[in-house]
């Protein structure tokens, strides 16, 4: 299993578990739109930039599926996203090279 690196920390896991809730209340109660769990405004499909900061260097992901909360910007990431996350921040740690401190890479070509 994938190890959680720096910013991956348990407050996103929660935002995970958040939005998994949150769909099943929509699918089960029939709610028309997620409700964010900090500001309990309506939260919306975009794609982000997801920025890991490692020792090595930082690992920008863009292109990153999500929903936003329209109100406050809290991200919130499906479990399936979070899992592919933490596979590409892994590869991308063990191929950071020697005196390169930034790399950035294209969720949609990483994952297909």
């Amino acid at each position: 299993m994938a190890a959680i690196h720096g910013s991956f920390t348990l407050e996103k896991w929660f935002y995970i578990m958040n939005y998994t809730m949150g769909r099943w209340r929509q699918e089960t109660q029939g709610e028309d739109m997620m409700k964010c769990g900090i500001c309990k405004a309506e939260m919306e499909e975009a794609t982000v930039s997801y920025t890991e900061d490692i020792e090595q260097g930082v690992i920008v992901i863009r292109h990153v599926p999500a929903q936003v909360c329209t109100e406050c910007g809290n991200t919130w990431y499906s479990g399936t996203v979070a899992a592919q996350l933490e596979k590409i921040v892994d590869k991308a740690v063990t191929s950071l090279s020697i005196g390169s401190e930034v790399s950035i890479i294209n969720y949609t070509k990483s994952v297909a």
